[in-house]
């Protein structure tokens, strides 16, 4: 009997899966966490649009900027690529400013609706390069999700004058996903200009994206799986899995690949630190070796706030030559265990070995080596780079989960519970950002001798009437940094409009003292001197002002008008 059914088997054709069978199975879980994503992000972040204007950059990006408030016209979009702002080369960011005033004017909700769009649309790329490099929905999905929904993203999104941030985000992700188009199909210059171009205005938006060339080195690796020798068994489960994989591609091609790609990155570092010229000689007083050893720290900083988010504040202060050596010798043990870590695993886990290169590469160029500002560390800047540690968690989560239910169950589990808390937190910490008093008081909560803090919190105080507490906190300012102008130009405010004028003068004269070569401080200080009688006094420096600036035309008519007063022997 069973001689005869083996003479006679029954057969069964399998065909392979219809074209539009595959792409059902892609476009369904894609238009599901695209929808997802969506509506994670419009949770945590759509409480913004009743938010408004926040006093730290926002008046010089936005509301007091000439250059954004009439809207999107020729001269302006010219004067965008044509000059630095706000020591600042990126001409997409302001002209998307300018779009959102002639959209909204100055409706500050219409600004945060954009930012939270930019956000959204960055988080779904995300989802969609992930799924195409490595054709797994649901880790893609979880990675993306991750991103859009951590407490660090609510810095990029919620300040408007971080614009560049979610705007820079987007065009990142788009540049990997057409490098993606074109590494995985047979070479086309026209795929390839598309990568180089949308990498170009990427750099016009923010220029965190001259690290893209070794981005795009690490992606070859892992997951597009092109060095030679590289990923064979990321390789090989795919074949098995019936799923095209790319012939390999020698080194020395995949490098002059990637030149032109560094020479837009080397050209933008340029018109980088011309922009940031007058900044980076203010902050020139921080030590390189200092530098360095903040920027140890900062690494592993970053990635305790992504574990545990806790205390997100606007403003870290830079701790200058106070740094702790025991602190930066374990930072950099931990960071040499890591990297030894992820390189033992990088035939069996690549996703390891590139998700922590991808974070250590994309930090760089915002890490402190070349400090702008008196932050020792920013939630901001972390934007990007922390793309690598969830891919390689999700990653590694979903090959450790492998095809156990129980495994994969409790995977699933520990994800929704992660991402409820992240959500949570990302809402709360959203919230600080309603107003600039609330962002600022935060702030000292969560630090210690914050100079910008103190300074800032006292403006919101004296803007609302209370003086006396605004004083304090002028006072305090500047007993932790002497040299503070912005706290001496808010305390002599705040003295004039108490009537105090002979104070006032005091703080205008160390003013200038600070910054002899400000033509604001000179003015200003001539103004308080005319109003003390002291003409002769102040025509001197009405005239200085005028010698740094001959175009400053209120000094020029306060300087005709003191003329005028001594002619006519007023005092």
């Amino acid at each position: 009997m069973s001689s005869r059914r083996s003479e006679n088997p029954k057969q069964i054709n399998v065909s392979p899966p219809s074209i539009a069978t595959r792409n059902a199975s892609i476009l369904v879980p894609g238009v599901a966490c695209n929808a997802l994503l969506l509506m994670a992000v419009a949770l945590v972040f759509a409480q913004t649009v009743r938010f408004g204007f926040v006093s730290y950059d926002d008046d010089e990006y936005v509301y007091n900027n000439p250059l954004v408030r009439p809207g999107l016209t020729w001269p302006g979009i010219v004067a965008a690529f044509g000059g630095r702002h706000s020591n600042n080369w990126h001409p997409l960011t302001w002209i998307s400013h300018m779009i959102d005033c002639q959209l909204y004017g100055l409706w500050a909700g219409g600004h945060h609706l954009s930012s939270v769009l930019l956000h959204a649309a960055t988080a779904i790329a995300l989802f969609w390069l992930l799924q195409r490099m490595t054709g797994r929905p649901w880790p893609s999905a979880l990675a993306a999700a991750m991103f859009a929904v951590h407490p660090l993203r609510v810095e990029s999104v919620a300040w408007i004058a971080e614009r560049k941030d979610v705007l820079s985000g987007l065009l990142f992700m788009l540049t990997l996903y057409f490098y993606a188009v074109y590494a995985t199909r047979p070479f086309s210059l026209s795929r390839y200009l598309v990568v180089l171009g949308v990498f170009g205005l990427g750099l016009m938006a923010k220029p965190i994206l001259v690290s893209v060339p070794l981005v795009l080195l690490l992606l070859d690796y892992w997951p597009l799986g092109r060095w030679q020798g590289a990923g064979s068994k990321e390789q090989g489960e795919r074949r098995k899995e019936g799923k095209k994989v790319e012939q390999f591609v020698s080194i020395e091609r995949l490098l002059l690949e990637k030149l032109p790609f560094a020479v837009l990155a080397a050209i933008s570092c340029g018109l980088t630190l011309w922009a940031q010229q007058d900044t980076l000689r203010r902050t020139e007083q921080i030590d390189f070796p200092w530098r360095a050893a903040n920027a140890v720290v900062a690494y592993v900083t970053y990635l305790g706030r992504f574990v545990w988010p806790a205390n997100l504040v606007v403003l870290y202060p830079h701790p200058g030559a106070h740094r702790q050596l025991w602190q930066v010798a374990l930072c950099g043990l931990l960071l040499a265990a890591i990297s030894v870590a992820a390189l033992s695993f990088r035939r069996s886990r690549p996703c390891l070995l590139v998700g922590w290169l991808f974070y250590l590469v994309t930090l760089v160029p915002v890490i402190g080596l070349v400090q702008v500002g008196a932050q020792a560390t920013a939630d901001r800047y972390t934007y990007l780079p922390l793309i690598g540690p969830v891919m390689a968690l999700t990653f590694a989560v979903k090959s450790y989960a492998g095809v156990s239910r129980f495994r994969r169950g409790v995977c699933a589990l520990a994800a929704a519970i992660v991402l409820a808390a992240i959500a949570v937190a990302a809402w709360r910490q959203t919230d600080i950002w309603r107003d600039s008093e609330a962002l600022w008081l935060r702030t000292m909560q969560c630090t210690s001798s914050n100079v910008v803090a103190e300074t800032n919190y006292g403006g919101e105080l004296m803007q609302r009437g209370d003086l006396t507490d605004a004083i304090m906190h002028f006072k305090h300012a500047l007993e932790l940094n002497p040299k503070m102008t912005q706290a001496h130009v808010n305390l002599a405010t705040a003295y004039i409009t108490r009537g105090q004028l002979a104070e006032a003068l005091k703080q205008y004269e160390t003013i200038v003292e600070l910054e002899p070569d400000s033509p604001e401080a000179q003015h200003n200080l001539a103004g308080l001197l005319r109003t003390q009688g002291r003409i002769d006094e102040a025509i001197d420096h009405f005239e200085r002002a005028l010698r740094l600036r001959p175009d400053y035309v209120a000094a020029q008519q306060a300087l005709a008008e003191a003329r005028k007063a001594r002619q006519q022997g007023v005092r």
